[in-house]
């Protein structure tokens, strides 16, 4: 297994809808890992927060790429026409998941109880237990910080590596 980690410039405009920044993950980054590294095709996004609508974007876009989302505390509100995140009710990555019949990735979500996040990582579990093959969803008495992912991490991690 490998673990390849792209840590942002500036993560408000790379992660946030970034056509660019997701087409170089896709067509840059991915082909060269394969060139350098024996790998297979088990691809796995993990990100928290705003990495985690990064990751859960590119991989609804491209679900013939990758396998399985992990998504912590993600901040799936927003639309790529308002690039808005914050104090918004709208999710771009609701409607997709909404409009899909099915979605052929496994989901790992975690949300603590007490971050403006909560109700939005609900609703999209929700879509997701109608959609995907297998995803599980967990939530902790936590806000929106490092710990709340530092003690999420290793369930999350079990359930990709299965």
């Amino acid at each position: 297994a490998h673990l390849v980690f792209v840590e942002p410039k500036n993560r408000l405009k790379e992660y946030g809808f970034n056509e660019n920044y997701q087409n170089f993950i896709v067509k840059e980054l991915i082909p060269f890992i394969d060139g350098e590294l024996k790998t297979t095709t088990e691809r796995i996004t993990l990100g928290a927060s705003l990495g985690g609508l990064v990751g859960a974007t590119i991989a609804i876009k491209n679900p013939e790429i990758f396998t399985t989302v992990i998504s912590q505390s993600g901040a799936f509100l927003g639309k790529p026409e308002t690039k808005k995140f914050f104090g918004v009710n709208d999710s771009w990555l609701l409607e997709q998941i909404s409009n899909l019949d099915s979605l052929p990735i496994r989901w790992y979500s975690s949300v603590g109880r007490i971050e403006w996040l909560t109700n939005i990582n609900i609703e999209i579990s929700q879509e997701l237990n109608k959609k995907t093959p297998e995803h599980d969803f967990v939530q902790i008495s936590i806000g929106h910080n490092w710990v709340n992912w530092r003690n999420t991490l290793a369930k999350a991690m079990e359930f990709a590596l299965k």
